[in-house]
Formats: structure tokens, sequence, C-alpha cells
């Protein structure tokens, strides 16, 4: 048996604090838990060497937060990134891995200018969360996850590739400020319309063609930019916006606009 194999069914016993522990003293352990996440992936391990799933499930996560770790550039240990509150991030990242869950403290997450394509689902559980910055990635779609994080206050998904906003949205009760700017969005939902703390809208650069009345719910609104999209005409119940100080509606072709609505505004100071 190698040497490697003895201190695996050492730690195989251990809690998973006290293998968080060995990873930090012990260069050692780095190796062996790169050797057994190889193993883990096989089907049949969890049968060959008669490891609970736990274990199993501990090894894998430690490991991913390890390789998540080196991609962000933190510098602290293991337990430093468990009790992290804000992770800021430019360096290219492609995946989030499963095991963010776990970061639970985290209120403010940023992995920007990356190869993000999908939002992972254990997003959901960082309930903490105030701020999720993904701008600048390859997102095509917002998931229900993402829809859970209902003490989200700032959420910006501009420059991706979404084509859809989700009914789902209207549980993000909390937010602040939605950017969507430059996506593939053809459609504002209804839904929209129960995010009544929104002050901030930025949908600039997508596919919309119409505007609901629903949104003209949102009397907190502030700024609203649908700015280079395809709309045609400005509902009169735009008047309702009775917050809204900065409204830009440039380069869409041939839109009508309510110049009386527009004048009844009574804190708008810029509009173009």
């Amino acid at each position: 048996m190698e040497h490697k194999d003895i201190i695996y069914q050492t730690l195989s016993h251990l809690k998973f604090n006290n293998i968080i522990t060995c990873s930090l003293t012990n260069k050692l352990f780095k190796e062996v838990c790169d050797l057994q996440y190889e193993r883990l992936l096989d089907e049949d391990y969890g049968k060959t060497f008669l490891m609970k799933g736990s274990h199993k499930e501990s090894y894998i996560m430690c490991h991913e937060l390890t390789i998540f770790i080196q991609q962000i550039g933190f510098l602290g240990n293991l337990f430093n990134l468990f009790s992290l509150k804000k992770i800021v991030n430019n360096h290219a990242i492609k995946k989030i891995p499963k095991s963010i869950c776990y970061l639970t403290n985290l209120s403010y997450l940023e992995l920007e200018e990356g190869e993000i394509d999908k939002l992972s689902k254990s997003l959901c559980q960082l309930t903490n969360l105030k701020k999720l910055s993904l701008i600048f990635n390859k997102i095509t779609k917002i998931s229900k996850s993402i829809c859970k994080l209902t003490n989200l206050h700032y959420l910006y998904l501009g420059d991706n590739e979404i084509t859809k906003i989700p009914e789902s949205i209207s549980q993000l009760v909390n937010l602040r400020k939605l950017c969507l700017n430059d996506n593939k969005i053809p459609k504002i939902p209804k839904s929209i319309s129960y995010l009544t703390n929104l002050k901030y809208l930025g949908l600039v650069s997508n596919k919309i063609s119409k505007i609901p009345t629903s949104l003209f719910y949102l009397t907190n609104l502030r700024t609203l930019r649908l700015d280079k999209n395809q709309i045609s005409e400005i509902p009169e119940s735009i008047s309702q916006l009775v917050n809204l100080q900065e409204l830009a509606l440039l380069d869409n072709p041939n839109i009508k606009i309510p110049e009386s609505s527009i004048e009844s505004l009574p804190k708008l100071r810029f509009f173009f």
C-alpha cells in the first residue's frame, strides 16, 4: 500500500473541520486530495472503498473550493474563505463551482469578464447576498434559482447573451438596481411590476419592441434606460413614474413619445 493511501484511510475517518485543518498544516494533503478527487469521480468509487456519501462530498467540495481560491487570486486559506463576505474577481472564471453554496456569509459577489455561461443552482443558497455582478460573461439564461435570492439589492448581468427575463424575477422584491444592458432580451415580463423597490432599470441595447404598462407600477423608479432597442411607442401611462429623474429612449427607430405625459413627470431631469 502506498503512503498516500495510508493517509487517505486516516483522513476518511476525520470530521470535515479536521480535514480542513489537515489541509492547512500538511502540504501532502493537497496531493492526496487531488488524487482522491480523481477517484471520487468514478461512479464505482463508493462501493470499492466503502466510502460514505458525506465523506465523498467533503472531498469534492474541498477540492473545488481549492481550485476556486486559485482562480480568483484569493490569498487566504480555506477557513478565511468560509467567513468571507466579499469576492471581487476579474480573472476570467469559466465556471461557478457548486461548492460556492458553502460560502453562506457572502454579501457581495463579483465575477466579471469571464467565460461563465451558466448560473449554478447552488447560488440560491447564498441567502445573505446583497450584490451580484456577472457582467461581461456568456450567460444565456437567468435561472429560477437566482430569483430565490430575496435579499438581493443589486443585480448586474449586462454584456451577456441573455434571451429572456423569467417571470420569477418578481421574487426579487428587495431589488434596488437591475442592469441587463447589452443582451438579447425581446420582452419585459409583466411580473416586473412586483419589484416595487426598484430605483434603476437598465435594458440598453436589447431587442425590446414593446413596454408593458405594468412597468409603470414601479413608482420608486429613478432611472429608466431603454435606449438602443426597437420600441415603437411609449404608453401615456408613463406619467405614473412620478419619481423618475432620468429617462433614456435614444436610438429606438420611429418611436412615438407622448410629450404631454413626459412633461408631466415632476422630477424628470434628464431625457434623451
